[in-house]
């Protein structure tokens, strides 16, 4: 306290050179709260006082997160070097040390956990990614619960109801409450554990249990020309600063994920090549990005006459985030913006986000003729199936191979209907 009572002016200072007017009465309020507290308080840390903040009142999870992006600037002012209520699961690259700090493992029974365990070690030797293996752990691990929840401790003591009941709501198993896709990746936990000699029986019962759903592909959701155009002029107008613009003329042009887009650093950019290479976040996989004048253009006006360059070296830098750089959150919050300001898809239902502007890129790359390897690497796709789903969006193609009503005899009443 004694430190931050004598850094509270330069603290403001700093904030104010590397941010914007509007926060800094958030920042000077929670030291402000701080200073109020000094003399009469039993914290630990920061991160006890924050919780100590929050819990003043019923605050709401925007009105929290804006809190903890000022008690993490403090701390990363007071502590260089030091990361603020960074989650404990993030430090591990073994996935199954992330594993056994999730709550859904630790609700689990001893032999469920094991289990787990036993699926993590096997797909981390395959060469599973950490996230993935953690992902489908996670899965498994509410199916367990499902089943304990049912009275089954064990795989041996589970049976079809038990099984049943976790895809379907009803008892006459009518009202699917599961995907085709959560399937399918609670399947893969099973598989694998079926190499185990103690699990291999149970495994392959639990399996023939598991409801054998249909595979239904819905078409991939895509931006009209007139919405296009219209996301393009609210991009032109004055409410965009030149960070949210050059984010959208990102999205829009480029078919990157938000993650990417957030991750972007200085030294990614290739003005002389017009190119963006960076490591992706989903594959680790490297991918270059053409640049084309219009993005360009964007993202150096922002250099210029936008706020400073971040000292972490990201393009849109985040000094109070773990990362260093702006989350994908905030990506998705500025296009939500767009979609307001161009006033489409604000109906309840509709798609919107930042992944409609990817699936944008690639249908109108495949209405332009460009080859399907082409489009694969510039979306940097893995895996060329991915692909399959923009094909039911291609309408211009598609209508190549309709067939005309006038090769049918249809009576005339019907073309009135």
């Amino acid at each position: 306290m004694q430190n931050l009572e004598r850094n509270k002016e330069q603290i403001l200072r700093e904030f104010l050179e590397e941010r914007n007017v509007w926060d800094l009465k958030r920042v000077r309020c929670e030291i402000n709260w701080l200073l109020s507290k000094a003399d009469n308080n039993s914290w630990a840390d920061l991160e006890d006082a924050y919780r100590e903040r929050i819990s003043e009142r019923h605050y709401s999870e925007a009105t929290k997160n804006n809190k903890k992006s000022c008690f993490r600037y403090i701390s990363m002012k007071l502590y260089p070097g030091t990361v603020f209520m960074r989650p404990s699961y993030r430090h591990y690259e073994d996935p199954g040390e992330m594993l056994r700090l999730s709550k859904g493992y630790q609700e689990l029974g001893k032999e469920y956990r094991e289990l787990l365990d036993a699926y993590a070690a096997l797909a981390q030797k395959a060469g599973k990614k950490r996230d993935t293996v953690f992902s489908h752990c996670s899965l498994a691990s509410r199916f367990l619960r499902h089943l304990q929840d049912m009275g089954a401790d064990s795989l041996e003591e589970a049976d079809e109801k038990a099984v049943m009941s976790f895809f379907y709501a009803d008892s006459r198993y009518e009202r699917q409450i599961r995907s085709y896709s959560y399937k399918e990746k609670l399947a893969v936990v099973f598989k694998t554990c079926m190499a185990v000699d103690r699990y291999g029986a149970d495994c392959r019962r639990i399996l023939n249990m598991i409801p054998a759903f249909g595979y239904v592909r819905k078409n991939v959701a895509y931006l009209t020309e007139d919405e296009t155009k219209a996301i393009r002029g609210s991009i032109d107008s004055d409410e965009f600063s030149l960070l949210e613009r050059a984010v959208m003329m990102l999205l829009l042009y480029t078919g990157m994920r938000s993650c990417d887009v957030a991750a972007i650093r200085l030294r990614d950019i290739d003005w002389e090549a017009e190119t963006i290479n960076i490591v992706q976040q989903k594959t680790a996989e490297p991918l270059a990005v053409a640049m084309l004048p219009a993005v360009g253009n964007a993202v150096f006006e922002y250099l210029r006459w936008g706020f400073p360059a971040p000292s972490s070296g990201y393009l849109f830098g985040g000094e109070d985030s773990r990362e260093g750089h702006i989350s994908a959150k905030n990506i998705r919050t500025i296009a939500y913006k767009a979609y307001r300001l161009a006033g489409i898809r604000q109906n309840k239902g509709e798609r919107k986000g930042t992944h409609l502007f990817r699936h944008h890129a690639a249908t109108r790359m495949l209405e332009n003729g460009v080859q399907r390897p082409v489009i694969s690497r510039a979306l940097g796709h893995t895996d060329p199936a991915s692909l399959e789903t923009y094909l039911h969006a291609d309408f211009k193609h598609l209508r190549e191979f309709a067939l005309s009503l006038e090769l049918y005899p249809v009576p005339e009443e019907a073309w009135g209907i």
